[in-house]
């Protein structure tokens, strides 16, 4: 199982004179990499290196709001398509995982606010109108 990564967009302008560098297909341990951020550019010798490779690219909005996603061609397993297939067709199973992904959802969403519960104080919301006005 390889790993995933995350990119801020960055401009390297040192970087430019690269298009010419062939590097050959090699197994690296990089399933998909998310790129995100306000302004940047990827190259599309970049893009045909890591489709070669069969890594997913993911560009991201700075806000995380998804952009575009490129996919090496049968990048997914006909075994792994045929077993959602089967997933979706039983009703106890499809309940079962969507079940799991609203759970999966509401612990993300705890832990971030858990998250910046603990980085922000709490703020006293006094709504009572003040006599004076």
């Amino acid at each position: 199982m390889g790993l995933s990564c995350i990119l801020k967009m960055v401009d390297f302008p040192q970087m430019k004179n690269l298009s010419n560098t062939y590097s050959p297909p090699k197994r690296i341990d990089i399933d998909s990499i998310v790129v995100y951020g306000q302004s940047g550019n990827i190259s599309i010798d970049a893009i045909r290196w890591l489709i070669k490779h069969r890594v997913q690219i993911t560009i991201m909005d700075w806000d995380g709001k998804l952009l575009t996603t490129m996919l090496p061609p049968e990048s997914t397993n006909i075994k792994t398509k045929f077993a959602q297939y089967h997933a979706y067709e039983d009703t106890d199973t499809r309940l079962k995982l969507a079940r799991k992904f609203i759970e999966a959802k509401f612990a993300k969403s705890e832990a971030n606010l858990t998250y910046l519960n603990q980085r922000y104080p709490e703020i006293d919301y006094d709504l009572r109108l003040n006599s004076s006005y």
